[in-house]
């Protein structure tokens, strides 16, 4: 699965690319498009960061406690002061 942050950068530079050739042809439509298209690029890399960021953060907080590991009946320790 390619991610948000790859697809971002790919229309980042194909959007360089067209503003580019845009300017050396003359073609003010082409620019346009190539600047529009590097603003999507950058739209999309940063919802790319937002989700790994989520991804991380719920990786991070998985309740990894068991059944198992919690005590119970007379394997709990006394509370009473």
């Amino acid at each position: 699965m390619v991610s948000e942050r790859t697809k971002g950068t790919v229309s980042q530079v194909r959007g360089k690319v067209e503003e580019e050739l845009g300017k050396v042809t003359g073609n003010r439509g082409q620019q346009v498009k190539g600047k529009v298209r590097q603003i999507q690029g950058s739209a999309q890399h940063g919802l790319g960061n937002i989700q790994d960021a989520a991804h991380r953060h719920k990786a991070s907080n998985t309740d990894t406690t068991r059944a198992a590991d919690i005590p119970s009946g007379s394997d709990r320790p006394d509370r009473r002061g």
